[in-house]
């Protein structure tokens, strides 16, 4: 039999140790010493009736449960480090619909992260990759919306938006649609992550001041909406140990001074920490007015 490749130049093979660096010893755990923990909070606050946010707190984990081989003579498991999913929803208002839109965008993001996220997404390939999938997964999203809108008699212009991270130590993919936000915390510092696509945020663009309050709540992207248009924003921020996530919707971020954020999440270090500042938090807000939904999800590197 001839070598695959011969003809062509291609190298058809390689010494087996270089081929297959899975089987090798030194690659039976690819799980990193650190943990990322978890929490999560939504409230309809006190003026709205209905809780239009979505949230999402996934892992995503693969596994390689070596049975039998004939290279090397023992059967053991290999797991690579498990990436985790973090998103927010809000759903747009001035419709009805809106808690059905943020739904449907975290179910299709859920259905993405089983089907066709990589599990190794530290390489700018599989960051393409990765951003592909979830911007194609809201596409198909935004056609069944209004499918589904007409089913239920709603106005087919049901819309959402969407702030998700994607973890595999030590990347963060952080991909988001609308003015629901990404911030880390860092060195006791509050640094926001997401631009807000919002008319109000346009015209600061531009070097100009909005004149009216009611454009920092027009959105110029959403997924969903009137348009076929998605603009999907993406980045990649490397964490380091100690680092806080925060996603959260604007009736979290408009009612809390930046400040108290990064001081309370800064004293997070463990889990019981953590639930304890995402509860304070929360008590803050609806302390006040808290006059729309509000949805919270944080992460401590610990």
């Amino acid at each position: 039999m001839e070598p695959v490749g011969k003809e062509s130049g291609i190298l058809a093979t390689s010494r087996a140790s270089q081929t297959l660096q899975l089987l090798r010893d030194e690659f039976a755990d690819l799980v990193p010493d650190c943990a990322l923990l978890t929490a999560a909070r939504t409230h309809p606050g006190r003026v709205r009736a209905r809780n239009e946010d979505q949230y999402l707190v996934a892992s995503l984990e693969h596994r390689l449960d070596i049975r039998d081989t004939s290279v090397g003579q023992e059967s053991r498991m290999q797991r690579a480090a498990p990436g985790m999913v973090l998103a927010v929803a809000d759903g747009v208002g001035g419709v009805p619909g809106g808690d059905l839109a943020s739904a449907m965008a975290i179910d299709a993001l859920a259905d993405c992260a089983l089907r066709n996220l990589p599990v190794l997404a530290t390489d700018a390939l599989n960051a393409l990759g990765l951003e592909e999938a979830i911007e194609a997964s809201l596409r198909e999203c935004q056609v069944r919306m209004r499918a589904a809108a007409n089913r239920k008699g709603l106005d087919e212009r049901i819309a959402t938006t969407l702030t998700l991270a994607y973890v595999q130590w030590p990347i963060m993919h952080v991909m988001h649609v609308g003015d629901s936000r990404a911030y880390l915390v860092r060195g006791g510092k509050l640094v926001r992550l997401t631009r807000d696509q919002t008319l109000a945020q346009e015209i600061r663009d531009s070097g100009a001041i909005p004149d009216r309050p009611g454009f920092e709540h027009v959105l110029t992207s959403a997924v969903g909406g009137s348009s076929e248009q998605l603009a999907v924003e993406a980045r990649i921020v490397r964490l380091e140990r100690g680092d806080k996530i925060l996603l959260c919707t604007d009736g979290f971020y408009r009612q809390l001074p930046p400040a108290q954020v990064a001081r309370m999440l800064s004293s997070a270090t463990d889990q019981a920490s953590l639930e304890g500042v995402l509860d304070g938090l929360m008590e803050d807000v609806l302390l006040g007015r808290a006059p729309d939904n509000i949805t919270v999800v944080a992460a401590v590197v610990a």
